[in-house]
This record gives structure tokens, sequence and C-alpha cells, in this order.
């Protein structure tokens, strides 16, 4: 089965017809140890929610495994007049068994200052939590908790500091391994290389590979040694910074390569097939869709100009939008304005 989840849960079953499993929102849907988890994003602790069925039923039976208030009394909210959008939620869940490991945040908007969260751990799947103390400073939050596809009891998490670009840490302190499901932690690696966050993480063979997106660069971790790789360049889009903040290796053939960009200039999703060589988009012709400025051609219709000042390309369509090409090289266009006198101007 599919599963999407954003104003209700859906998923496509057998004879691929859409269902909706539930009504309310949600903001993250997550299978893991033939489990599904749904997680709920609000602007209270209290609020937030996590609920499970277990897939070996042909049912869904749903559990709720919330925190209670008392379980999440660490983190911090942000002063009332922050003047920032803010929420809980918990973007990363990994089951073994009866043992559930959470990474829950409270996500501020504008510079991240006030963003924080911490790993918790339930051994009673989800009756009662606790938080893992990494040691780590107040502006270090973990980004990823990732689950080694040939070995579950082998987790790793990534870190980032919550003020993108402004503060650096070794990937040493960025990166911490558990061998044992959780019980116990470790730095993945001693190198001192800075990074602003680590946001991904794969593992193909015995190799490595570390997202570091707002610093423009990719690690790939052999034993004691290393290889820094550059974020992707794709033919037609020389001038588009493609930083990858997710990262996934085809499970049948490591040379064909997954990544979407971001974590804030989002510039659309891309793909790699001969082992990241070379890469092509994958989502048709336009980087990204969050258009704010539409502007349509006085005496031909199908001659579409769009734009936006949120750091992507502009683009137009000459056939009424089967087709689209940029046709300016910056990337944020602030406004789009055809001469009254010269419709071609």
């Amino acid at each position: 089965k599919l599963f999407v989840c954003g104003n209700g849960l859906y998923y496509y079953d057998a004879e691929e017809n859409l269902v909706k499993s539930r009504n309310e929102p949600w903001n993250t849907v997550t299978v893991s140890d033939n489990k599904l988890f749904v997680t709920s994003f609000f602007h209270e602790p209290s609020n937030v929610r996590i609920l499970y069925t277990n897939l070996a039923s042909d049912e869904f039976d749903w559990k709720e495994i919330s925190f209670s208030e008392s379980e999440l009394e660490d983190l911090k909210m942000p002063p009332e007049n922050v003047g920032f959008g803010y929420g809980v939620g918990i973007p990363n869940i990994v089951a073994l068994g009866n043992r559930i490991l959470a990474n829950i945040i409270v996500q501020v908007a504008g510079s991240g200052e006030f963003s924080n969260g911490y790993l918790y751990i339930s051994e009673d799947f989800g009756d009662t939590w606790s938080k893992v103390d990494f040691g780590m400073p107040d502006d270090i939050v973990i980004s990823n908790i990732v689950q080694d596809q040939n070995d579950p009891e082998h987790i790793i998490l990534t870190f980032k500091h919550n003020i993108m670009h402004e503060f650096k840490s070794p990937v040493s302190m960025l990166v911490e391994e558990s061998q044992d499901g959780g019980k116990t932690w470790s730095p993945l690696t001693n190198l001192d290389m800075e990074s602003n966050g680590i946001t991904d993480f794969d593992i193909v063979g015995s190799a490595y590979y570390l997202l570091s997106p707002f610093d423009s660069y990719m690690l790939k971790l052999n034993g004691s040694s290393y290889e820094i790789l550059g974020m992707p360049n794709v033919k037609g889009f020389e001038e588009v910074l493609f930083s990858l903040c997710t990262i996934l290796f085809d499970l049948g053939d490591p040379n064909i390569v997954y990544g979407t960009t971001g974590p804030v200039w989002s510039v659309g999703m891309v793909k790699s097939e001969d082992g990241m060589k070379t890469w092509k988009k994958m989502d048709g012709d336009i980087i990204e869709s969050s258009r704010t400025i539409v502007v349509v051609h006085p005496t031909d219709p199908n001659t579409i100009f769009t734009s936006g000042n949120i750091i992507q390309e502009s683009y137009l369509t000459r056939d009424g939008g089967k087709t689209w090409e940029p046709f300016s090289p910056t990337n944020a266009g602030d406004e789009v304005r055809i001469d009254p006198h010269d419709p071609n101007h």
C-alpha cells in the first residue's frame, strides 16, 4: 500500500482504489516494524498526537500512544510575542518491538532561534516516554532518525543547529549511532569537518552518505576515510543550486539515487541513474510550483508567464500549460510586466 497524509490519511489498496482511512489532519505518516504511525502538529504539546495500527492485520485498529503533558515538560515554548508561526510536531518515528523512538520538536519560523526538541523513547510501546539526554547545546536539535535497512537495531540520529548558516559544529558532534536499537549511543565518526547541520543519511554497502544542505555538500564516509561530494548539477539548470535535504538509494540498484531539495529553498526533486555522476529533474519542467505572479500575454492566451519572489525560477508556457520553459536567469523574480506598447517585450 501507498500511504499519504494531509487533510486526512489515505492509501491505495491492492486494486489501486484510493481509500480514506481517517478524517483528521496529520502531519507525518511513517511505516516502521510493520506498523503504520500518524502524527499531528499543533501549537501546544498537549494537543500533539501519535496513533498507530498494525499492518499485519487487514483491519485498521488504531491505538493512541501520545505523550502526557508532564513527559514533555522539558520542551521550551517560544515567548507569546515571538511574532512568528510555530508548532510542536513529531517528524520522525522508529519502532522495534515494544521500543519506539520519536523526535519531538518545537519548530519556530523566522530565524529558528527558539526551535528546540529532544529524542524520546518508550520501552512499553507508548504507555510511558522518557527523554534521552545527549548533552547537546540548546541550539542543536535532532533533524532525522534513520534506521539501517539491513540491521533494524542500527539507528542513526542526525542533528542540526536551529539557526541556519550562522553556526557550525564538527560533524562528529552532529551524527550519533546506536547498534542496540537506541539503548546506547556513540558518535558515528570523529571527523572534525564543520557543518551547520546534517539532515539525512543513507547506507550503501560499507559507505555512509550524509547531507549537509546548509553548507552545500554531501559526505561519503567509508571506514576511516571520507570524501566530499558536491550537490547535484542538472543539465539545463546550471545556475540553480540543487541542495539536497533528503537522499534515497534504490534498494535494488544503488546507482539509482533520488533526492529532494531544501530545506528552505525547495527547487524540486532530482534523480541520478549513474551513481550520482549526472542528475536530472524528476518533476517535469517546473522546479517550484508556488507561483506568486501569473501574467497572461495580452494577445495570445496560450502564453502565460509565471514567477515568484521565494527563490524560484521564472517560467513561461506557449501552449496553454502543456510544456514550460525558463525565461529569466534569476531565481527570484519579484515582478513581471508586459510592455503595453509591445506585447513581445
